[in-house]
């Protein structure tokens, strides 16, 4: 069947790539007492904004799991109802995190906080927190057996998916691959195999097409998505520098993935490098056409193309 072709195909271009595929298992650091024993909280206030640690964790400032659940509903609540700002439930939500870390709290109320954390994030556009929940969530999936009702994971996983193709870590992809046996699922992760096919190659109109349609499935892919773009975008443009003597503004909105002609001449400007060489172009029917001159670009920076 074709499904198993291209599955048997993807594995061998994983293979290719792969360096090591034992991987550390990510864990969070933590500071604890001498005798290395479990600590048990019972601070009884539900909000306690984020503090990093200096010193030895005190259990009568750590909240035990019946008050982080209630911390939980409260601000994730509150954050959805827009009664407070995204700093502050970062805040809260980082120190909830932590209580679970230094109580040793791995369950499936420790996956749900991290998978609200990692939404609220991305809708923000904040993708340092989402980089530090993502790589401490994909471990907690092998530790805590998934809910039949929770139909969550695949999706948190192609988050993951998406981190790992852009930074190019294919041993943890592969890793990932295997410990999740992602083969079961081809046809819901289709279309990021896709991209990964596209970003390997360097297929960079097949990657902006692959991106498009992940996007209209999924808001907060399409926010990832366009944060893992705007590194590509430098690389696509290069590529089309190099193919063409001029591109019109209408080709480049396709080819670089704007929504608009506005977004895209702001990218030009804010590089530089390309705002000289932006010009108009008069059709034979008077019409004015927005050029970038790639030509001159080329001549002008020969050192780089």
């Amino acid at each position: 069947m074709k499904l198993d072709n291209d599955e048997e195909r993807r594995k061998k271009r994983l293979a290719r790539f792969a360096v090591n595929t034992d991987t550390r298992k990510a864990t969070d650091k933590i500071r604890t007492n001498k005798t290395d024993s479990i600590i048990v909280g019972c601070f009884q206030t539900i909000s306690k904004p984020y503090m990093r640690l200096t010193s030895e964790p005190n259990p009568e400032f750590i909240r035990p799991i019946h008050i982080l659940k209630k911390a939980y509903e409260t601000f994730l609540n509150e954050k959805i109802n827009k009664e407070i700002e995204y700093s502050r439930f970062i805040s809260e939500f980082k120190s909830i995190r932590q209580d679970l870390t230094i109580q040793r709290i791995r369950d499936e109320f420790t996956v749900k906080v991290y998978e609200s954390n990692i939404e609220i994030s991305i809708e923000n556009e904040d993708f340092n927190e989402f980089n530090q929940c993502i790589t401490q969530l994909i471990p907690l999936y092998s530790e805590v057996k998934e809910q039949a009702e929770n139909d969550k994971r695949l999706q948190f996983i192609k988050y993951n998916m998406i981190r790992l193709i852009f930074l190019k870590e294919w041993d943890s992809l592969i890793e990932m691959f295997i410990r999740y046996k992602l083969n079961q699922n081809e046809k819901q992760i289709m279309l990021e195999w896709e991209l990964f096919d596209a970003k390997i190659v360097g297929d960079y109109y097949k990657l902006a097409q692959t991106i498009e349609s992940i996007s209209e499935k999924n808001m907060l892919m399409g926010k990832l998505l366009e944060y893992y773009l705007k590194n590509e975008r430098n690389n696509i443009i290069r590529v089309l520098i190099l193919s063409y003597n001029q591109l019109n503004f209408e080709m480049l909105k396709e080819k670089l993935y704007f929504n608009n002609i506005e977004n895209l001449g702001k990218y030009l400007i804010e590089n530089k490098k390309y705002q000289e060489f932006i010009e108009k172009k008069v059709l034979e029917n008077g019409k004015e056409l927005q050029i970038l001159n790639s030509r001159k670009i080329r001549l002008q920076n020969s050192d780089n193309f």
